[in-house]
């Protein structure tokens, strides 16, 4: 992760690789083996950085399943996406910090939906591994709010997408790593059509420790001379 441990901050990193689609046959005994197909429908990487000097983002849904790298810096503030070869392989890594004094925000988005035709009597198999960390480094930061996700999306064209959040962390210091496994069974007689999703999803702000202000430095300044005065008048009293 670039500039990862190089100021305070808050970094993240998550994703989910390894994943393969496997098929069970439920009705081996109709002599018609299970089966399935597969294809990606649609994928989306994006990440943003925001300091009050820079405002910058990438945003990608043309590139497909990958090799996919898109990542950005600012000094020490740093967001990425990527994609491998494989199902469901996405990744993302970020680093918010403070840039001058003022706050600054680290954000990353990885995404793919698949398309699963599902045989009569198969049920589909989805296996592969999660990991989600987001941690702190250094001192002097104020406010260091962050979470993350890494979540699987599955259901049929007939209802809406079910949920299975694998990982989701919401302060720094969390830090997890799973094997996934999940099924979905056609027990009819005609193919059916399902969508897998992968998402994996993270963001940070930070902020520093106010520094005064020059007025504040002064107002300082004219309250010791103050006490000194004072204690220089009770010591010529007595």
């Amino acid at each position: 992760m670039a500039s990862a441990h190089a100021a305070n901050g808050v970094s993240f990193q998550a994703g989910i690789e390894r994943v393969s689609f496997g098929v069970i046959d439920l009705t081996p005994q109709d002599g018609v083996a299970a089966s399935y197909s597969s294809s990606l429908l649609a994928s989306s990487y994006r990440g943003r950085i925001d300091t009050r000097y820079s405002d910058r983002k990438f945003e990608d849904s043309t590139s497909g399943q990958g090799p996919v790298t898109h990542a950005l810096d600012v000094g020490p503030l740093h967001a990425a996406a990527t994609a491998g070869g494989g199902i469901g392989e996405i990744s993302i890594e970020g680093f918010a910090a403070p840039l001058d004094g003022y706050s600054g925000i680290a954000e990353a988005f990885a995404w793919q939906r698949y398309a699963v035709t599902l045989g009569a009597g198969s049920a589909l198999t989805v296996t592969g591994y999660a990991y989600l960390d987001l941690a702190y480094s250094g001192n002097g930061v104020t406010t260091k709010n962050t979470n993350g996700s890494a979540s699987v999306y599955v259901g049929d064209e007939w209802q809406d997408m079910s949920t299975l959040t694998i990982l989701s962390g919401t302060a720094p210091g969390y830090s997890e790593a799973e094997n996934l496994w999940l099924s979905l069974a056609n027990s009819g007689t005609d193919d059916m059509t399902i969508w897998v999703e992968f998402r994996v999803s993270a963001q940070s702000l930070v902020s520093a420790l106010p520094v005064p202000e020059p007025a504040t430095y002064a107002m300082l300044g004219l309250g010791l001379l103050t006490i000194g005065a004072v204690a220089r008048r009770r010591a010529t009293r007595a």
